[in-house]
């Protein structure tokens, strides 16, 4: 009896040690080391297979067959991942140089699992998805996969810069990083830390960086758990802590599971974090957390460029946020939608370059609190997009592009767009400015109607002095809306400001502007006479009932002239009764002298 209980006990005791996962360590790759670490004596290592043991040191017991591969194991790499020599021309052959991979035979992928993974030592590292010897075309597509499950990546402050992807020619395998709970990516070093190369990147045998010979395939990417039924999401925070980047020339995805992926940019360093891949952050997941939003930039700048593409995203359920302080910079060039409501106290920048266009369709909305700056490009607002509050800042030769049409007939903007670059206006629809703007590089009303509350002409023609405002296009000017506002403003002397309407409609309203509407600032050589305030091909509306008042200390008032709008000014009053009382008495001194 006593032996069958012994032995009841002992296979439970062996059932429940099965279940019990392997004790946590922590791995060092250094192969500045001897197999021998404690004494540094014997053979060096350096044959550089992830699959040889006798790289890693480490306490506890010999790593098993692969390399560690413990969801609680932590790794440091600090030295050279293989011979500390480079590859200065030709192929590489035998022993691969300054490299650590994961798969080294052509098949299906595999995954590697760990807690956390540290790079330090000056020296660069390589984590490749395929050894560089292997030219096999089978290869093609096979994705290896490193999941961290807590711990997340560190780069040491002197560490050299550090590279995941792919390292073949003909094998383009990605290494992706899966993130198995939410997650650090954190770059102390003034090297960059980078996943992946950017599409049709050509393998240099020189520095072993590229692999990426097809268009999308991009060597590594970061993605959520595959696991989750719509309610948890991962969260990857990326910190450039120091001056070096964090480049993912790779996509950032949900994964397989369906709670999504959110991702944080937290820049505490100078360093930016810079994408050229995909952002396709979306999941039931997100919902659930304390902030919804599948991409916030909270501290520092996040770059997003590349080259738009078919299949190239930037979305993000719930929109993106940018904090105060942050900056989110695309320089992503070709004609990119932005379907994501970008939004918070942060600085939106565009700055792709001439002829490049970013697109904000229906959902898409610049609405962030600080600013948005249009350094060169088009920003192109469509019908069912928005501006919100923020001040636009339009650098020369960049162009605000709105198009508003039915059934989105009205936008309406209240902040304040300055600088030297253009406001363009297409579309059926109306778009309501009732800030006082100052952009200098000219007003283009294609169709539609482009309706300004105030309109300072002085803020908006080049130069300190007065001069012309042109509006293009065959659209119609609206200042109807200027109601008792005074914020029609003109400048008038030997020179003075006028607004012409080219080709298009000029709208005044039915009675509703008036005197009070304008502010008239005199100059050198003002007096009486008549000044042309407005011109243009067709006028639409009349004035209001009170169009009189005093300029300079001289009665005036608006007048209409066919297509133009004029303010005509007459002598002092009491300078006209002098006047006339002369008249008078010259008169009286004729017919007296005529008895």
């Amino acid at each position: 009896m006593t032996s069958r209980v012994s032995s009841m006990f002992l296979a439970a005791l062996l059932a429940m040690l099965a279940g019990i996962p392997a004790m946590a360590a922590n791995w060092t790759w250094d192969n500045g080391a001897y197999q021998n670490a404690t004494v540094l004596s014997g053979t060096y290592i350096g044959t550089g297979q992830w699959s040889n043991s006798t790289n890693w040191t480490g306490s506890g017991t010999t790593p098993p067959s692969g390399g560690p591969n413990n969801v609680a194991d932590d790794l440091t790499f600090n030295q050279y991942l293989d011979n500390p020599q480079q590859v200065v021309s030709g192929s590489v052959s035998g022993t691969a140089v300054n490299v650590l991979w994961i798969k080294s035979v052509a098949g299906s992928g595999s995954t590697f699992s760990t807690n956390s993974i540290t790079f330090t030592g000056t020296s660069p590292k390589y984590l490749w998805a395929i050894k560089p010897t292997v030219s096999s075309t089978s290869n093609i597509g096979t994705t290896q996969t490193i999941q961290i499950n807590g711990g997340g990546i560190t780069v040491a402050a002197n560490s050299g810069p550090t590279f995941f992807g792919n390292a073949n020619q003909g094998a383009r395998g990605n290494l992706n990083l899966q993130l198995m709970a939410n997650q650090s990516i954190t770059n102390n070093s003034a090297s960059d830390l980078t996943f992946g190369t950017v599409d049709n990147t050509t393998f240099n045998a020189q520095t072993l960086v590229g692999g990426n010979n097809g268009s999308n395939v991009r060597g590594s990417q970061i993605i959520g758990s595959n696991a989750g039924s719509g309610t948890v999401a991962m969260i990857a925070t990326l910190n450039a802590a120091s001056t070096g980047n964090i480049v993912v020339n790779g996509n950032f995805t949900n994964g397989s599971g369906a709670g999504g992926l959110q991702v944080v940019v937290n820049n505490s360093g100078s360093g930016q974090v810079v994408s050229t891949g995909n952002f396709a952050l979306s999941g039931g997941g997100l919902v659930n957390l304390p902030n919804p939003s599948g991409l916030r930039v909270l501290g520092g700048t996040l770059v997003v460029g590349g080259t738009y593409t078919a299949s190239t995203t930037l979305t993000s359920n719930n929109g993106i946020e940018v904090g105060s302080g942050a900056t989110l910079r695309i320089t992503r060039t070709g004609t990119m939608p932005l379907g994501s409501n970008v939004y918070g106290a942060g600085t939106l920048v565009y700055d792709a370059g001439a002829g490049n266009v970013l697109a904000l369709g229906v959902g898409g909305t610049a609405a962030n609190t600080a600013a948005t700056t249009i350094s060169s490009g088009t920003l192109q607002v469509g019908s069912g997009a928005g501006l919100g509050n923020g001040n636009i800042s339009i650098a020369s030769g960049a162009r605000l592009d709105v198009s508003q049409s039915p059934p989105n007939p009205v936008l309406t903007y209240s902040g304040t767009i300055s600088g030297a670059g253009q406001l363009t206006k297409f579309g059926s629809g109306t778009f309501a400015l009732t800030g006082n703007n100052a952009f200098t590089g000219g007003i283009t009303a294609g169709d539609g109607v482009l309706s300004m509350a105030q309109l300072d002409v002085s803020r908006l023609v080049a130069g300190s002095t007065p001069g012309t405002l042109a509006v293009a296009g065959a659209g119609t000017l609206n200042v109807s809306t200027a109601n008792n506002a005074g914020g029609l403003a003109f400048r008038l002397g030997t020179a003075s400001d006028l607004v012409t309407v080219g080709s298009g409609n000029l709208q005044i309203g039915s009675g509703l502007l008036n005197f009070d509407d304008f502010t008239f600032t005199t100059g050198s050589g003002f007096g009486e006479g008549s000044y042309t305030l407005f011109s243009a091909s067709s006028l639409l509306g009349t004035l209001g009932s009170s169009t009189a008042g005093t300029v300079g200390g001289l009665p005036a008032s608006l007048q209409v002239s066919g297509n133009t709008v004029l303010l005509s000014v007459v002598p002092e009053p009491s300078l006209t009764a002098a006047m006339l009382a002369g008249i008078a008495m010259a008169g009286l001194v004729l017919r007296r002298r005529q008895i």
